[in-house]
């Protein structure tokens, strides 16, 4: 009897040792994460605690508490993105390179977030109002990396990088004074209903619709036609696409992935609210940004940044005049707003008008438009004559001609060397200021150009340091 009952015993041990072997096993196969790629992604983990960027208001640590991490508060940006994330698996090779080559260098990566901030509630709102996949609010990361003054070679500009036809196509025009497509609200509106006409044209197939906000979606339908005659699949991994679009998706999907399992990747995404960061103002009429920042104590570069749309910091005479202001900030632009009189909005020059001078001239010589002269003193032709007194807006705060009287607006040099700075593709005047550590106003003057200039390849740009 004592025989039969250790042999039960010991077959039952042997059993319940062999069901805890089965039990780690897949409790280790369980930590592993579905859509990431077979291919290990770096896992260092970052120890920066920093804020890399002029606009970017966030203090990222690594020291972040473990529910923030994982998104268990209710009030969290990054899980309410996740929980929208509906884009199926995509098996393509190009989506681990892109991991590795987001997340190999975590200042950049952060310093994207800072200016994603600003943007993500309001974009992921409008994204689940239409019920869409809610990866289509990371698409800024792929298109400008957040910025909203970005552009292209080719000429496409803002969060959404809209190319000038498209752009009015979808109510983006632009003009000297704006472009619509650098709007925040606007180009986000303007971005998600054509993603929707395109998910409808390619009848529900989001990586489609994808590819052809990026190629155009008669270049899609051609490659399809292409693969259908050769009794190929119509996928979007088997399409024949250019290089630019056959990676666009995968970026996409990349940036899904990280955001879904940033411990993967050795980061730590900082505690966002829901709750938006920007509000709006009508300013009523025209206003200098520089200006209103100075009388109602904000920041000019946070506000230049939100208001990007309004090429020359200065809202159009025709308008529009709606103001893009951080939380906080609205009712000291408002009550500023409501104190300033109609000629204390922007800083003016006083021009007499000589013999033999015609508008041109005088724009060119102030760095403005024709038209801006002609809006601004209500002229309804080119026709001046001798010893009339126009009033030039002063772009900027300061106007490159001469006038009767204007408060000329000095930038000191920094207190350090002189280097020359050859423009290399993809500069912008705001990310050579960053580099060097000095301002955008400061590099203009500097340079006698305009703030808004498009940089050519090889341009020489002098910056003084401050080392």
């Amino acid at each position: 009897m004592r025989m039969q009952f250790t042999s039960a015993l010991m077959r039952n041990l042997g059993t319940l040792a062999l069901l805890l072997l089965l039990s780690a096993c897949a409790s280790t196969a369980n930590k592993q994460t579905p859509d990431a790629p077979e291919d290990k992604a770096p896992r260092t983990q970052s120890n920066h605690s920093y804020v890399n960027s002029e606009f970017a208001g966030i203090l990222f640590r690594n020291d972040t508490a473990s529910e923030k991490q994982t998104g268990s508060s209710k009030d969290d940006l990054w899980q309410r993105l996740r929980d929208g994330f509906d884009l199926p698996k995509l098996d393509n090779d190009r989506v681990a390179y892109y991991e590795r080559r987001f997340t190999r260098n975590p200042e950049h990566f952060y310093t994207m977030l800072g200016r994603a901030k600003w943007f993500l509630p309001y974009i992921l709102t409008e994204v689940e109002k239409r019920g869409y996949p809610s990866e289509l609010a990371l698409l800024p990361a792929v298109e400008s990396g957040f910025i909203t003054h970005a552009k292209s070679s080719s000429k496409a500009s803002g969060l959404w990088q809209f190319i000038p036809s498209t752009g009015r196509l979808y109510g983006l025009n632009e003009n000297w004074w704006y472009d619509g497509r650098r709007d925040p609200v606007r180009s986000t509106q303007a971005a998600l209903d054509f993603l929707g006409e395109l998910e409808q044209r390619f009848d529900g197939d989001w990586f489609l619709a994808i590819a052809g906000y990026n190629a155009g979606g008669g270049n899609i339908e051609k490659a399809i036609r292409q693969n259908k005659k050769k009794h190929r699949s119509t996928h979007f991994n088997d399409l024949p696409l250019r290089r630019e679009t056959s990676n666009y998706v995968p970026k996409l999907i990349a940036f899904r992935n990280i955001f879904l399992n940033p411990q993967r990747y050795g980061l730590t995404l900082p505690a966002l609210s829901n709750a938006q960061q920007f509000s709006s103002l009508d300013a009523g009429s025209q206003i200098d940004l520089n200006l209103l920042a100075q009388k109602a104590g904000l920041d000019a570069a946070t506000l230049r940044f939100l208001n990007s749309a309004y090429r020359r910091n200065v809202t159009p005479p025709g308008g529009p005049h709606i103001l893009y202001l951080p939380v906080g900030g609205y009712k000291r632009a408002s009550s500023t707003l409501a104190s300033l009189s109609q000629t204390d909005r922007l800083h003016w020059a006083h021009y007499r008008v000589k013999s033999g001078d015609v508008l041109g001239r005088i724009a060119k010589q102030h760095g403005v438009s024709v038209a801006a002269i002609q809006q601004s003193n209500k002229l309804k032709s080119n026709f001046i004559r001798p010893g009339d007194i126009l009033l030039i807006p002063v772009i900027g705060g300061r106007s490159s001609g001469k006038s009767t009287s204007t408060a000329k607006q000095t930038v000191p040099r920094a207190s350090g060397g002189k280097l020359t700075h050859h423009v290399q593709k993809g500069d912008t005047l705001w990310g050579i200021a960053q580099r060097y550590g000095v301002k955008v106003a400061q590099i203009s003057q500097w340079n006698q150009i305009s703030q808004s200039i498009t940089l050519k390849l090889g341009q020489k740009l002098t910056i003084y340091t401050s080392s």
